[in-house]
C-alpha cells in the first residue's frame, strides 16, 4: 500500500509544497529507497526532501513536510501516535524528538542518577571486598615468595663474599711470590756475576800462562831440526805402513 502511495505521489508534478520543501535537485525521489540510498530525508507524502526542519513521527516512523504534517495529524488514528516536535538541524539524516519538557529531563535525570550511584557504590564495595579477598589468599605465597628471595640474596652474599676473601688472598699469593722471584732473580744475577768474574779470572791468571808456555815449547821444538827430522822420519813409516796394508 505504501508502495502504491509512494508510486501515485512520484506521479505528481514536483510542485513546492512549502518553505519546509527543498526545491533544488534533488528535491523529490521516486522512493524511499532511492532517498535512503542517497542519504535524504523525505516527506512520506510527497517524497520532497526536507533539508530545513524535519519533523518524525515515532510511531509510525515517517517523516513529514510542514504542508503534510497537519495531514498527518487529522488522519485516523493519530491521536494515539506521539506529539511531533520542531527540530531545527543541517544534514540530510532523520533527526527527531519528542515533546519533552525540561523539568520532565531533569526529573529523569535525577532518578537516573539516583538510581546509578547506590549501583556503582555496591558494585565498588563488592569489587573492593574481592580484591582483598584475592589479597588474603595471595598472601601467604607473596611472604612465602619473598622469605625465598630473602634467602637466595643471602646466599649470594655469602658467596660474593667469600669469592672476595678468595680474590685477596690469590692477590696477596701472587705478590708474595713475584717479590721471591724477583728476589730470587737477583741472587742468581749476583752468583753469575761473581762466577764469570771467577772464571775470568783463573782463566786469566792460569790458562793464559799455560798457554803461552805451551806455544814457545811448540815453537822450540819446530825450530830444533833434530826434532823436525824425527818427526818426518816418523811420518814416512806411517805412510809405508799404510801402502803395504792397501796392497
Amino acid at each position: 500500500m505504501e508502495e502504491e502511495q509512494h508510486e501515485d505521489s512520484s506521479t505528481r508534478p514536483p510542485a513546492k509544497c512549502d518553505s519546509d520543501c527543498n526545491d533544488k535537485p534533488p528535491s523529490r525521489f521516486r522512493s524511499q529507497l532511492e532517498a535512503y540510498k542517497l542519504n535524504q530525508t523525505v516527506c512520506d507524502i510527497c517524497l520532497h526532501s526536507v533539508h530545513y526542519a524535519r519533523k518524525y513521527c515515532v510511531s509510525c516512523r515517517a517523516a513529514y513536510c510542514a504542508r503534510h504534517l497537519n495531514e498527518h495529524n487529522e488522519s485516523p488514528g493519530s491521536a494515539t501516535h506521539t506529539k511531533l516536535s520542531y527540530v531545527q538541524a543541517s544534514g540530510s539524516s532523520p533527526h527527531w524528538r519528542s515533546s519533552v519538557s525540561w523539568t520532565q529531563a531533569l526529573m529523569i535525570l535525577v532518578v537516573v542518577v539516583a538510581v546509578m550511584v547506590p549501583v556503582f557504590y555496591m558494585s565498588s564495595d563488592d569489587e573492593d571486598a574481592r580484591v582483598r579477598a584475592l589479597v588474603r589468599e595471595q598472601q601467604p605465597r607473596v611472604e612465602k615468595r619473598m622469605q625465598d628471595c630473602e634467602e637466595m640474596y643471602r646466599a649470594v652474599e655469602d658467596q660474593r663474599l667469600l669469592l672476595a676473601k678468595r680474590v685477596c688472598h690469590m692477590q696477596e699469593t701472587f705478590k708474595d711470590q713475584r717479590r721471591r722471584m724477583k728476589s730470587k732473580l737477583q741472587e742468581d744475577r749476583q752468583q753469575l756475576e761473581s762466577l764469570l768474574s771467577s772464571e775470568q779470572k783463573v782463566f786469566k791468571d792460569l790458562v793464559m800462562p799455560m798457554v803461552e808456555s805451551t806455544n814457545r815449547i811448540l815453537y822450540s821444538l819446530l825450530e830444533n831440526r833434530t826434532f823436525t827430522a824425527g818427526v818426518q822420519k816418523w811420518c814416512d813409516e806411517l805412510a809405508k805402513a799404510d801402502a803395504v796394508q792397501s796392497s
